[in-house]
C-alpha cells in the first residue's frame, strides 16, 4: 500500500519519535514485522447469513403463535366487560310466574313503569 508523500513523511516522523522514546518497543515492533511478513493482509470479516435468518425464524416461531392467543384474550375481555357494564335488566329482579300464563317464568312490569310509549 502506498501513501501520498506528505502522509508517508508524517508516518515516518511518528515512527522515529516512537523509536527514540522507547527502545524496547522498537525491538518488539521489529520482531512483529519479521513474524508477520509472510502473512497476508487481513480483509473484512464476512458473517454467515444464517445468523440473521435464525433471528427471523426465532421471531416467527415465538411471536406469531402468540398473536391469535392475544386476540382471543382481548375478545374475551371485551365480552366480559360488555356483559358486566350492561347491567341487569329491570325485570330480572321481579321474575315470578304470571297468573294464567303457560310459561313458568314471565316478567311482570312494575306498576311505576308505564306500558306502551
Amino acid at each position: 500500500m502506498s501513501l501520498p508523500a506528505r502522509q508517508q513523511r508524517v508516518l515516518n516522523a511518528i515512527e522515529r519519535t516512537l523509536e527514540a522514546r522507547d527502545a524496547r518497543m522498537t525491538a518488539l515492533f521489529s520482531m512483529f514485522t519479521r513474524l508477520a511478513r509472510a502473512d497476508e493482509p487481513v480483509s473484512a470479516e464476512c458473517l454467515p447469513r444464517w445468523e440473521s435468518a435464525r433471528w427471523r425464524r426465532t421471531w416467527r416461531e415465538t411471536v406469531l403463535p402468540v398473536i391469535p392467543v392475544a386476540a382471543a384474550l382481548v375478545l374475551a375481555t371485551g365480552l366480559v366487560l360488555a356483559v358486566a357494564l350492561h347491567g341487569t335488566p329491570a325485570c330480572a329482579a321481579t321474575i315470578h310466574p304470571a297468573p294464567g300464563s303457560r310459561s313458568a317464568v314471565s316478567c311482570a312490569v312494575p306498576p311505576s313503569l308505564p306500558l306502551g310509549k
